[in-house]
This record gives structure tokens, sequence and C-alpha cells, in this order.
């Protein structure tokens, strides 16, 4: 993602921070306004960083996985290590673990 994409949503952050920061608790500005902005950035990576929009569940559970995906562990043993149904760490591992592919692949196909 280009820098430029990305200072939109970092203004927003410091609009929204500058707006809620309040001097008389004594703390510095950068302490409260740097939060808000990677916050914000943050935000908008999950939002646009997948190809396809998958529901912020999924990708949230799918970023606990990725450490038992590692270890090799099998799915039934993923799925009990998040306290969730197999079928459900299913749906997760096909939307979030693919790697997106183009469509000029799809077409040789």
């Amino acid at each position: 993602m280009s820098v430029d994409d990305l200072i939109g949503p970092a203004y927003e952050g410091l609009c929204k921070g500058a707006i809620g920061f309040d001097p008389a608790l004594g703390h510095r500005p950068s302490s409260y306004l740097v939060p808000k902005v990677k916050g914000e950035l943050l935000h908008h990576l999950r939002d646009t960083g997948f190809s396809l929009r998958i529901s912020h569940r999924l990708r949230e559970l799918w970023i606990k996985a990725r450490r038992y995906v590692a270890q090799g562990l099998s799915d039934q043993q993923i799925a009990d290590q998040l306290q969730v149904p197999l079928e459900r760490w299913l749906d997760c591992r096909c939307a979030c673990g693919q790697r997106p592919v183009s469509l000029h692949e799809l077409q040789r196909d």
C-alpha cells in the first residue's frame, strides 16, 4: 500500500485525537495522539488489506490461528486450541489461508 493511501486515515486519526485531547490531564499530546493515529491506520489496513471482504471475526480468528498453523497442528487440534467448532475453523482457513490469485492465472487454467 502506498504512503499516499495512508495519509488520509492518519490525518483522520490526528484530527480525532486533537478533538479528544484534554491538556488538563497533564499528558503530553504525543502520548495521546500517536496511539490515535496508529489505531486509525490499523483500522484502515484491516478494512482494506484483504482482496476480498472477509468478516472481522474470521480475520481475527485467522490471526490467532497462524501460530498453530506454523506449528503444523491438524485442523482439529487448531480448532480445539481456538475453542471453536471444526467447521468454523475450516471456513476461516478457506477464506483467509489462501494466497491471492491474479485473474491472469485463472484465465490460463
